[in-house]
């Protein structure tokens, strides 16, 4: 019998061990709410990346939690990844987490994504309590109709953001692209010349002031004015994009005169250092291949690859078109 008790003893104790051990490990799970504080201690910190990783954690436990949601879409587009931003953003106003903090960021997520028509549609009539976000709205409208040529509604969303903000960059900006764009040289060059007559070495006013010889065929202008502002800002990525695309443009102007053949755009990368033969693919033709090279990832401060723009930030910031063909991609460098 004493044997017997003991034996019931011990499994009485195996089971309250078990039930014991089960409870804390309960306890020791974090829920959403859990990880959407720590993320947005980790947003504080501006390490999005890891604030990312939380909120993943977040709508994994609670797929329907709201405020994880919106997080995690303003997570996305902090670094760069404004298409995932949107669907994420779409999610927590459908969940009910809608208000002006999430309409402006997925105000901000449409226009880096490059997509103004979506942007113009949605938003053209939207107005904010706050007078920042309400005047950043209305100027990447005025950039949205530019794109599109709509001249006239351009210039009243600039006119509108310069009335209540006379100084205003980005809109002073975007009104000397819409003069040069409708031909206005001089009313452009004064606008970037008051611009840099105020702050000079400004990155913006000397990327504008580029634009517009570059616009006015003016190719040793621009590239000195380049060479300028790549010296102030070594790392501004439109100012090295804007440098190759005159070298092309160059190439292609003496190619047609019958002056000097480039090799164009790999040549040009080649001649930098920034791009190498790696070898030849393996199928029929064995075409040549090329790869980036050590230098350009040092050259533009990133740690792999990856960091580099992909189709939603090129398309905002200008460099394709809104209205790009079916299909069109952008491949992933390695």
């Amino acid at each position: 019998p004493n044997e017997r008790l003991d034996g019931r003893r011990f499994g009485t104790r195996m089971i309250a061990a078990c039930v014991l051990a089960m409870s804390m490990a309960a306890c020791g799970e974090k829920s959403a709410d859990d990880y959407v504080v720590s993320a947005k201690r980790y947003i504080a910190k501006k390490d999005h990346k890891a604030a990312t990783i939380e909120l993943r954690n977040a709508v994994q436990r609670s797929p329907k939690h709201a405020e994880a949601r919106f997080l995690l879409g303003t997570a996305f587009l902090e670094q760069g990844a404004p298409g995932a931003a949107e669907v994420e953003l779409r999610q927590a106003i459908e969940l009910g987490r809608d208000g002006d903090d999430v309409q402006f960021a997925l105000a901000n997520a449409l226009f880096k994504a490059g997509q103004f028509a979506r942007l113009i549609k949605e938003f053209e009539a939207k107005t904010f309590a706050n007078s920042d976000h309400n005047s950043t709205l209305r100027l990447h409208l005025g950039n949205a109709y530019l794109a599109r040529g709509a001249r006239q509604e351009a210039a009243k969303a600039f006119d509108d953001v310069l009335r209540a903000m006379p100084e205003h960059l980005g809109a002073q900006v975007g009104l000397a692209r819409l003069r040069a764009a409708e031909k206005d040289f001089a009313g452009a060059n004064a606008i970037a010349a008051s611009i840099l007559a105020k702050s000079p070495g400004l990155p913006e006013g000397l990327f504008l002031k580029a634009e517009l010889q570059g616009a006015q065929s003016d190719i040793d202008g621009a590239l000195a004015t380049l060479d300028e502002l790549l010296r102030a800002d070594p790392r501004h990525l439109a100012g090295h994009l804007a440098r190759v695309q005159i070298h092309v443009t160059r190439a292609e102007i003496e190619e047609i005169r019958g002056v000097t053949i480039n090799t164009g755009t790999l040549g040009v990368l080649i001649q930098t250092g920034w791009v190498r033969v790696r070898g030849r693919r393996k199928v029929p033709g064995r075409p040549v291949t090329y790869g980036t090279t050590e230098q350009f990832l040092v050259h533009f401060g990133l740690d792999l690859i990856d960091d580099l723009p992909g189709l939603d930030e090129l398309k905002g910031a200008g460099f394709l078109d809104d209205r790009l063909p079916a299909g069109f991609s952008v491949p992933i460098p390695n």
